[in-house]
C-alpha cells in the first residue's frame, strides 16, 4: 500500500444547505476540501495538500510526516449500504466523533 496521509471524509452541509462531503487529513490541520460526491471531495482534498505542502516549504515550516500505514474512512448519515469503510493500521480504533456524527 502506498505511503500517504489519512483521508477522512465526512459527511457535511453546503453553505446554502445542500448535502456533500468533507475531505481532510488529520495530520495536516486545516487541510480540506468539500464535494458533492466522495470522489470530488479526495480529489480537491489531492490538490488542497499539494498547495499546503508548498506553503509549508516556502515559509520554511517543516513537514509532517506521512503515517506509517494508510488509513481512509467514510462515514455516511444516511440509511445506505455503508456506514464506515476503511483501511485501518492494526489496533487503531475509528475515529468516534466522526461515528457518531453520522448517526
Amino acid at each position: 500500500m502506498d505511503k500517504s496521509y489519512t483521508i477522512h471524509v465526512v459527511p457535511d452541509e453546503t453553505t446554502d444547505g445542500s448535502a456533500g462531503y468533507r475531505a481532510y487529513h488529520p495530520e495536516l490541520d486545516g487541510c480540506m476540501s468539500h464535494g458533492k460526491t466522495v470522489d470530488e471531495a479526495i480529489q480537491g482534498l489531492n490538490d488542497a495538500r499539494v498547495l499546503y505542502l508548498a506553503t509549508l516549504r516556502e515559509l520554511g515550516q517543516p513537514i509532517p510526516p506521512v503515517p506509517e500505514s494508510k488509513t481512509v474512512a467514510i462515514w455516511e448519515n444516511y440509511s445506505g449500504t455503508r456506514l464506515a469503510w476503511g483501511v485501518f493500521p492494526s489496533g487503531a480504533g475509528l475515529p468516534n466523533t466522526e461515528l457518531t456524527q453520522s448517526r
